[in-house]
């Protein structure tokens, strides 16, 4: 508890018991029920209190305040603290950051490599989607028709990859 005393001390013996009632209003007591010798100033009091004679209430010393120069050491040593900090944050991030510089690099590397991979392989199953096609295309097919017997007519051979080039405009 901080108490605000006079420069020239305090009675301990006094102190006590005004801490004391002080306490009692604290737990809800009113002046009327405080005419004890226990909270008030009556006969005996000062014999309640006698215990606290030995206890030494004073006013505390102040600390001197630090001069210019000290001011400035402490200043300097706060910042030599700090610099020492943030280099080593500095050391840690740039290593991170060599980290994360590779990472990249790495996974960049993949993603071409990958990519490359499959334009190959989709390439080369579109190739063979188209060959495929080609061949089932390619395939000759006979119409029957005029090679029928009495027919002056042979029969005529169908190709349908020729057929759908023409009709395509692409021969």
């Amino acid at each position: 508890m901080r108490v605000r005393v006079p420069s020239t001390g305090v009675d301990p013996v006094d102190f006590s018991m005004v801490a004391a009632h002080e306490m009692a209003h604290i737990r809800g007591l009113r002046h009327r029920d405080l005419n004890t010798s226990r909270y008030g100033r009556t006969q005996n009091w000062r014999e309640v209190y006698a215990w606290a004679v030995d206890y030494a209430i004073g006013v505390k010393e102040k600390k001197p305040r630090p001069g210019a120069a000290q001011k400035l050491a402490a200043r300097l040593a706060h910042a030599r603290k700090m610099l020492g900090r943030h280099t080593h944050r500095l050391k840690l991030e740039t290593t991170l950051v060599k980290r994360w510089k590779a990472r990249v690099k790495y996974y960049e590397q993949k993603l071409v490599a990958f990519t490359a991979q499959n334009r190959a392989s989709e390439t080369d199953r579109a190739n063979q989607a188209i060959y495929e096609h080609q061949e089932r295309l390619e395939v000759t097919t006979t119409i029957p028709g005029s090679g029928a017997p009495g027919s002056d007519s042979p029969e005529e051979e169908f190709r349908p990859a020729a057929h759908a080039e023409r009709y395509l405009g692409l021969r």
